[in-house]
């Protein structure tokens, strides 16, 4: 069915009203599933806003059910852009995330708003409840405008990350500037 979705988008006004998108999944327990979504809403001074919402599965994917209306990482005084996509792993005795940060905006030559973001880290104890370290884990080039998507897995005590980047102008038009 091209149409189905497991749980709605937010009421008008909410942080995911204009919008859901999946971007990391883990089980924490057993028949346990998290997950993490972008949610998406429309804004007058910039184009958009994400914040990261999560939805839970108790009984193995057979259904799922938003966490809250509310999400659970966003905008505050530690992480003044917006947060957008965010691989999560359990290790170590806790949660792990490493999420896109949007750290300005920009208006392009000709005139349209573009963000610009890198990747950064945070930590949970529960995988609700997330706390962004500051820690910048893959910074951006002179002519770079986005880092996202990172996958994070750890193999023999290393850890290793794949994502995209993109230029920081004329990156939907240009294929050369686009997400690789």
């Amino acid at each position: 069915d091209d149409n189905f979705q497991i749980v709605e988008h937010g009421k008008r006004g909410s942080f995911d009203w204009a919008g859901i998108m999946p971007t990391s999944i883990i089980c924490p327990e057993p028949s346990t599933i998290f997950l993490y979504y972008i949610g998406w809403s429309i804004r007058k001074d910039v184009p958009y806003h994400n914040s990261l919402g999560l939805i839970i599965s108790k009984d193995n994917g057979k259904t799922f059910q938003k966490f809250s209306n509310g999400p659970i990482f966003s905008t505050s005084y530690k992480e003044p852009g917006y947060i957008g996509t965010i691989s999560v792993m359990f290790d170590d005795e806790l949660f792990k995330g490493w999420y896109l940060s949007c750290r300005e905006w920009i208006e392009t030559s000709d005139g349209k708003i573009e963000p610009v973001y890198d990747i950064k880290y945070a930590v949970s104890k529960n995988g609700i409840d997330w706390e962004p370290t500051g820690k910048t884990c893959i910074s951006l080039e002179e002519d770079e405008g986005g880092l996202s998507q990172a996958s994070v897995i750890k193999d023999q005590g290393i850890y290793h990350m794949w994502f995209s980047s993109r230029k920081k102008v004329d990156f939907r038009k240009n294929r050369d500037n686009s997400y690789r």
